[in-house]
């Protein structure tokens, strides 16, 4: 299957739309593995801040990064836990090769049994080492993730030349 990509300058806005992908998906029922290079507990507070965001009764602000951000309460967490407990993991890596990474991911998707994997920021999780350019690196990525069966993939960058 093609995988879905998301070309963007900004990293926040980037990981934003896709966590927004990640919501949309677990509501339809969908199994997501997320990749990112970022701190899991960072990812997610940010995703917690999306849930909530129109449950005030379930959630406290606090401020992050400069950023007010929700995090649920004792309610928050228990909604949270029960709707996406089960549905999300969260899998950090940074610098992998293409094809250890294909293979790492495959087989922890496999193992929980997961429908999707969103690979956010996929420039920052693997290196482009053995590659001319950017370009045949991108090619390559999105060639490797099309031929893996059975899952579907979703991908950010920060840019392509």
């Amino acid at each position: 299957m093609k995988p879905e990509l998301h070309i963007g300058i900004s990293g926040y806005e980037t990981t934003q739309t896709l966590l927004l992908r990640v919501i949309s998906l677990i509501k339809e029922g969908q199994n997501i593995l997320f990749v990112t290079s970022d701190s899991s507990e960072l990812v997610k507070l940010r995703i917690y801040d999306l849930v909530l965001e129109d449950k005030p009764s379930m959630q406290e602000k606090i401020l992050l990064n400069k950023r007010e951000i929700s995090i649920p309460n004792k309610k928050g967490y228990r909604h949270i836990e029960k709707t996406y407990g089960k549905k999300l993991k969260l899998y950090q890596a940074k610098g992998l090769n293409l094809e250890e990474f294909i293979q790492s991911v495959t087989e922890t998707a496999a193992e929980h049994q997961m429908d999707v994997v969103i690979i956010d920021s996929a420039d920052n999780v693997l290196n482009h080492d053995g590659y001319e350019s950017r370009n045949q690196w991108f090619k390559a990525l999105s060639e490797h993730l099309e031929n893996v069966e059975g899952l579907r993939f979703i991908f950010s960058v920060h840019r392509v030349e």
